[in-house]
């Protein structure tokens, strides 16, 4: 369970960061969109250095 959760955050993680490139990709859709802002929200991805530590 812990391991799934670990993925998910990595995936989280990359899609945030690298969000330019998923749009290139056309791989971004309005669910992971307003997920992703309710997590920014929260503060987890507030620092790079921060999103890795977790």
């Amino acid at each position: 369970m812990t391991r799934l959760i670990s993925i998910l955050v990595l995936a989280l993680h990359f899609y945030y960061f690298c969000y330019q490139a998923f749009q290139n990709w056309h791989l971004t859709s309005l669910i992971s969109d307003r997920i992703l802002d309710k997590i920014f929200a929260a503060g987890l991805f507030s620092s790079f250095i921060k999103t890795k530590r977790l």
